[in-house]
């Protein structure tokens, strides 16, 4: 009787929260991203006066982190809307991926 209870536990699969295929596509919405928030700050930064240049590094130390820093943020926003929209779509009865 034990045992069977311990098999029914087993068999009974959850669906995943986001499928190979999604995770897939999320990752690589998210290196567009990240690269696009990289160009995007370095063609902020060419467009800042020098005192905002200036006031900014003296919070950040470098361009570079400023780069690195504008860059990760936008891939996070990039994954966390993905995941939102993969989600809405499945709601709404959107197909965005053949299965």
């Amino acid at each position: 009787m034990e045992n069977r209870s311990i098999e029914n536990k087993n068999n009974r699969r959850r669906s995943p929260f986001l499928s190979k295929q999604e995770i897939v596509i999320i990752g690589l919405l998210g290196i567009i991203g990240l690269i696009s928030g990289g160009i995007l700050s370095i063609s902020q930064l060419a467009l800042m006066t020098e005192e905002m240049k200036q006031e900014i590094l003296s919070a950040l130390g470098s361009e570079t982190i400023l780069i690195v820093v504008a860059a990760v943020q936008v891939f996070f926003l990039t994954i966390i809307t993905s995941i939102i929209g993969i989600k809405i779509s499945k709601k709404v009865g959107l197909r965005l991926l053949a299965n």
